[in-house]
């Protein structure tokens, strides 16, 4: 299928409306379409739908220098954007969405500017072993979306201070930080900027389809809900006061269990997790619900 290509390029640095724009472009996609989305953030850290924001960030050092908490609506882990990380989204009803070919089209942008990179693991590109960049997806009905990050010049320092992933991520992989499984394109060439990196992006993004992408016209801003994406509630998600937590590897991903336990019986659970797909918590939900009004020592005896 060939669809008709359109790009959309965000002038705004502000992330509460670039992600609200995000969302504004995936309800006006129309069916034979595909749209890429170019945008970048200042300053901000951007959760997973299903994360906990206590446990993926360091709220302190974030307010330090001033910068954003939000949280997406697609899945997967906490990334850290600032003006030197270029943000891609793809966007399309079902029939014209295809994950590979979309990945392609990253992965052929950063090849064609002289890098060696691949795809490695569930949803990261890398270079040497080392990621520039990670993937997340989103599916409302029939409409879908496929947004990512790649790290150009950002301030990893920073990156490293604000966020505080749990542990059990970086079990066998050998690393000790963030800041050490990720690179820079600008640590590997000097003279990358992101605007070489947005070029490339677009002429990888003609190329794959085979067709010119024409420019869409810029959305008024009255039709964004930037409101939903700043809602405190939205952000932080409440976290209950629970008494015990349990962190497990599944397929999906990380899943970490707070559990209300009294007298040694489990009351209530409330999941997180950094599965790719934010649907995941329903399964989920329906997988260890079964453990309530059931003792603990028998969820412990079953995933000890």
């Amino acid at each position: 299928m060939h669809p008709k290509l359109s790009i959309y390029l965000s002038s705004s640095l502000n992330p509460y409306h670039n992600l609200a724009l995000e969302h504004a472009l995936l309800m006006q996609v129309h069916k034979g379409e595909l749209w890429l989305y170019l945008w970048r953030n200042e300053r901000t850290v951007v959760v997973g739908r299903n994360q906990n924001i206590y446990a993926e960030v360091n709220l302190d050092a974030l307010r330090e220098i001033d910068g954003y908490p939000t949280r997406r609506l697609s899945g997967g882990g906490a990334v850290y954007h600032d003006v030197g990380n270029l943000n891609f989204t793809f966007l399309a009803q079902n029939e014209c969405f295809d994950i590979c070919r979309q990945s392609d089209v990253v992965l052929n942008a950063i090849r064609s500017l002289g890098f060696n990179a691949e795809k490695s693991g569930r949803n990261d590109l890398t270079i040497d072993g080392r990621k520039f960049s990670g993937q997340s997806f989103y599916q409302a009905r029939e409409r879908r979306f496929h947004n990512g990050t790649v790290l150009i010049a950002t301030d990893r320092k920073v990156m490293q201070r604000v966020l505080t992933p749990s542990s059990a991520k970086f079990v066998g992989k050998g690393v000790q930080s963030v800041r050490s499984r990720t690179v820079n394109l600008s640590e590997l060439a000097s003279d990358i900027t992101w605007e070489n990196v947005q070029q490339a992006l677009i002429r990888s993004f003609e190329e794959e389809y085979g067709g010119g992408a024409t420019i869409l016209p810029k959305i008024d801003t009255h039709q964004l809900q930037e409101d939903i994406f700043a809602n405190h509630d939205f952000i932080y998600n409440k976290v209950a006061d629970f008494t015990k937590t349990r962190e497990l590897r599944t397929a999906e991903g990380t899943c970490t269990l707070h559990l209300d336990v009294q007298h040694g019986i489990i009351r209530h659970i409330q999941i997180f997790t950094d599965a790719l797909n934010p649907d995941i918590v329903l399964i989920l939900h329906e997988r260890f619900d079964r453990y309530i009004n059931r003792p603990l020592i028998d969820f412990d005896r079953d995933y000890a």
